[in-house]
């Protein structure tokens, strides 16, 4: 018998999913698992992680970390949370994540502007999704047509968008993360990616002499980046490839013609209206 706290940091429902993962995993190896809770969403947490509910979860197999199954617990959770919560009647909007510290917006003013410019009849919010309770959180997701924001943990909130709404993930520098298309196309939404531009203010650190070599004068691409990542000797080297992924994954801003979103967000719009009652 073990015992298993969770801690009050959790503030993303990302991680807080991540916890309930690991809770599982736990779990399974040991049945009489007595769990602890910090913090404000032991609330919505206790009726979840029981016995009974754990043993409802239904996963082929043994439990194994992957990405497919943490989408399968993730999407469990969402339900057990929404049953907290209705449709609530506020108006539709679209919804842009801002970070602090890394992948930031440019000018979201101006981001703002141009998709006002393009599309009609939405509130155009900007949030710090950090600064907001998760029962916030779960309200505006609740009410956002269109969720746009920098590849990040706060993205994973789309899980709890209605169906058929869009999601707009912008990834900095290359960087390349297969995990929110699968992840959006089990909850029924629309992944649209963007790639931003190099970002200078971000790259304060050199390349890899290794990843200069093998780039042998080609910019960083998608493509390469992957190639890279899957490489045997780079993508797996314990110094390389972290390093690689953090020099072009966290730049300072997302570098990117807010033209090009705007765009993309009168496309899901359109869609959205057939497909949308």
């Amino acid at each position: 018998m073990q015992n298993l706290i969770i801690p009050n940091q959790i503030i993303y429902f990302h991680f807080l999913a991540e916890w309930v993962t690991g809770v599982y995993q736990a779990w399974v190896r040991d049945k009489n698992l007595t769990i602890y809770y910090e913090g404000p969403y032991g609330e919505l947490l206790v009726p979840f992680l029981t016995n009974s509910t754990l043993s409802k979860i239904k996963i082929a197999g043994a439990y194994v970390p992957s990405r497919a199954r943490l989408a399968d617990v993730q999407i469990q959770l969402t339900a057990h949370l929404l049953s907290y919560f209705c449709d609530f009647p506020d108006e539709p909007c679209i919804t842009i994540i801002k970070r602090r510290g890394n992948r930031q917006w440019v000018d979201v003013s101006a981001l703002k502007r141009t998709i006002k410019d393009a599309v009609s009849g939405f509130e155009i919010v900007d949030v710090f999704l950090e600064d907001m309770t998760i029962k916030s959180q779960i309200n505006l997701m609740r009410r956002t047509r269109i969720l746009i924001g920098a590849h990040g943990s706060g993205l994973i909130n789309a899980m709890f968008m209605q169906p058929n709404r869009g999601v707009i993930e912008i990834s900095p520098n290359s960087f390349a993360w297969p995990g929110y298309p699968p992840l959006c196309a089990r909850a029924s939404l629309v992944h649209v990616g963007l790639e931003a531009a190099a970002c200078p203010e971000g790259d304060s650190e050199a390349l890899p002499a290794e990843i200069v070599q093998f780039l042998d004068g080609r910019p960083l691409s998608s493509a390469i980046y992957s190639e890279i990542d899957m490489h045997p000797l780079l993508g797996r080297n314990k110094t390389v490839g972290p390093k690689l992924r953090k020099i072009i994954r966290d730049v300072t801003y997302v570098n990117i013609d807010y033209c090009n979103i705007a765009v993309e967000c009168k496309k899901l719009l359109s869609k959205q209206s057939t497909a949308i009652p």
